[in-house]
């Protein structure tokens, strides 16, 4: 018996949700997001300056932090992006549902201070 396409939409979606990760950038939001233990931290890379002043947020969370050259930050974010030499990849918190079933995520964009892989200018 063949799966209805509704399943097989919703399979996909799930997988997708999975596979999805948003860049956090800037001091305010990278220090809350180490702060949040909900919070699953993929990636952190920071400049010198910027890991003196996470040192205790990136002590409490026990990520490895790559420290940068701040004339190379290789982050994926738009190059205007205002980061103040601090970077962190994450897994997008689960809001639940948007009262129509969709996740609360695909229905939203992204706060300021984030940045989903590929937005910004083409």
């Amino acid at each position: 018996m063949k799966k209805p396409r509704w399943v097989i939409d919703k399979e996909q979606a799930k997988r997708a949700s999975a596979s999805e990760t948003v860049w956090l950038f800037g001091l305010h939001a990278v220090r809350d997001a180490l702060e949040n233990p909900s919070r699953e931290k993929l990636r952190l890379i920071v400049t010198k300056n910027a890991a003196d002043k996470l040192e205790a947020a990136i002590a409490a969370s026990g990520i490895t932090p790559e420290e940068v050259d701040p004339r190379k930050f290789n982050a994926p974010l738009d190059p205007g992006s205002v980061h103040q030499g601090a970077a962190l990849e994450v897994k997008p918190l689960d809001w639940g549902t948007d009262g129509r079933g969709l996740s609360w995520r695909r229905t939203h964009s992204p706060p300021c201070g984030a940045s989903r892989p590929g937005d910004g200018p083409a």
